[in-house]
């Protein structure tokens, strides 16, 4: 499975657990979820980098905004994530293409 496929079927994942999480707000007192804030966090920061990755700006991805200032802790995930994805898609591109090569010469 290609490396993008594989990264968003895993945020997909996510995105249904934080809504799974969301939809709990109402039967819990004064509607907190603990897990909630760091799980939605995570999903922008993945989100960020997969964008970026793929060859969008950071204005692409989301609007400025003053609130939504990231931290250099949040900054240094962000070029993990993207390091990690970059790699990943070598690394399939290279298996790929020698997959192809000793197809083509055997």
């Amino acid at each position: 499975m290609h490396p993008y496929t594989a990264f968003k079927e895993y945020q997909k994942t996510q995105a249904l657990l934080i809504r799974t999480a969301k939809s709990k707000r109402k039967s819990v007192q004064y509607g907190y979820i603990p897990e909630l804030g760091p799980m939605r966090h995570n999903y922008r920061l993945k989100h960020i980098a997969y964008c970026e990755v793929r060859g969008r700006s950071r204005d692409q991805i989301e609007k400025p905004s003053i609130g939504k200032k990231l931290s250099q802790n949040d900054e240094r995930s962000i070029e993990s994530i993207k390091r990690t994805l970059s790699w990943d898609i070598e690394h399939f591109e290279r298996e790929r293409e020698s997959r192809i090569k000793s197809a083509a010469t055997g």
